[in-house]
């Protein structure tokens, strides 16, 4: 006896981009009149990449209850879900992409489960009930874009970290090479590792020196039409020479899968370096947000999109380098219309 042949394909009408709607259908054809007992749907956000692989569960749907199909007629059953409440864009980067996905589960009625070949059936549990006899899945990637039409600032104060200096960290690296060269001429794990030890030690305190001696530095985000300003403070008055400020974006994936952990950093977009002549003061600055849209932050277990402010500039004749990480969300509730 001929088993009953069964077509589905899952559509979605369009790429997302000014709409938060998101319709399609799910086109199924039977070669015999089945019965369907309900169709759920669920939508999937996946990172994958140079990392861990990733998956969050964003919505369920039920798509249809109770559903006869007619022998040999292709049956379009709609879909609706709102994205709004989506973080991310979909996006395709170096190390790592981001992506969506729908999945749907086709339950058929007990009674037309032998007029199908078993082949076509989930071999994993339904997400509904605990039975994957009856169950039939299918998935389909779609395209999320321009979450929002623009970026908006999350205001917010953040303090700033002092990197170490370049000379500093050269410095102490001869210094310990000099001294383990000078009293230990054999090779010897143990005072290898106590070298090491030690040229960390000498660059942290060094840089937490330098960075209690000139204060503390934080910044003020708040939101501007023309973008975002930044506001700097000080625990105490300093000035640099010849500072700048800017801000920079960065694809960031760290990977954890083998004995060592190795991070990906790949630079997406560098701001307008702002000069800022009398640092001495609180210098209050405003910076324009990148035309190109999908950058906003956003973080999932090993990947992230990372916004970052730098202040670089030379203080008794060494450099000096701040950063601060800020949060720039995707304005989809129009602030500034």
């Amino acid at each position: 006896m001929t088993k009953t042949a069964l077509e589905q394909k899952i559509v979605i009408d369009h790429d997302v981009s000014d709409s938060k709607i998101i319709t399609g259908y799910i086109g199924i054809k039977s070669s015999e009149t089945i019965t369907l007992d309900r169709i759920d749907g669920m939508i999937i956000f996946e990172a994958r990449g140079r990392m861990r692989s990733y998956k969050k569960e964003l919505l369920t749907l039920q798509i249809a209850n109770t559903k006869t199909l007619s022998a040999n007629q292709t049956h379009q059953i709609p879909f609706t879900f709102d994205s709004s409440s989506f973080e991310s864009d979909s996006y395709n980067g170096k190390n790592v992409t981001f992506s969506y996905k729908i999945e749907t589960q086709i339950t058929i009625n007990s009674n037309d489960v032998e007029k199908l070949d078993r082949s076509i059936f989930s071999k994993v549990k339904s997400f509904v009930t605990n039975d994957f006899t009856h169950t039939i899945k299918d998935s389909e990637y779609f395209n999320i874009s321009n979450l929002g039409n623009t970026y908006i600032i999350e205001e917010a104060k953040t303090d700033f970290i002092i990197e170490p200096n370049f000379f500093v960290v050269i410095l102490a690296l001869a210094t310990v090479v000099g001294a383990y060269l000078y009293f230990i001429r054999d090779f010897n794990l143990l005072y290898l590792l106590l070298a090491t030890v030690s040229f960390g030690l000498i660059v942290y305190l060094s840089t937490n020196f330098i960075a209690k001696t000139l204060g503390a530095i934080s910044m003020q985000t708040l939101k501007n039409k023309a973008g975002f300003v930044c506001k700097i403070s000080k625990t105490r008055r300093f000035n640099l020479i010849a500072p700048y400020i800017h801000y920079e974006i960065a694809e960031k994936v760290v990977d954890k899968r083998g004995t060592s952990t190795s991070i990906y950093t790949e630079t997406l977009y560098v701001s307008e370096k702002k000069k800022v002549p009398d640092f001495y003061s609180d210098p209050n600055l405003i910076f324009s947000f990148p035309e190109r849209k999908g950058l906003q932050s956003a973080s999932c277990r090993d990947a992230a999109i990372v916004w970052t402010m730098h202040i670089k500039g030379k203080y008794m004749g060494l450099k000096v380098n701040y950063k601060a990480v800020f949060k720039v969300l995707a304005n989809t509730k129009e602030y500034y219309k």
